[in-house]
């Protein structure tokens, strides 16, 4: 099992909402798909849990941006 992590100062995760929140719509992808990336990075075997992976799914809701491909592909979107 992994060692705990620090959790991080209210103060800072704030702040890095509201920094997430102003950026431009173009470049949320761009930050989702780091998210992606680094979750992969420390995750076994580079598969993302169900978990993870519904995490990040709700984070691409929240901003209004596309899922990633290695994160699409878990999931069946319905077309309108």
């Amino acid at each position: 099992m992994p060692a705990q992590l620090p959790l991080p100062d209210t103060d800072a995760v704030v702040q890095a909402l509201h920094e997430v929140a102003a950026l431009p719509w173009m470049q949320r992808p761009v930050l989702v798909r780091d998210w992606v990336g680094a979750a992969l990075e420390h995750s076994p075997a580079r598969e993302l849990s169900d978990l993870s992976a519904d995490a990040l799914r709700m984070s691409c809701t929240l901003l209004d941006s596309p899922l990633p491909p290695e994160l699409a592909g878990r999931y069946i979107e319905p077309h309108p």
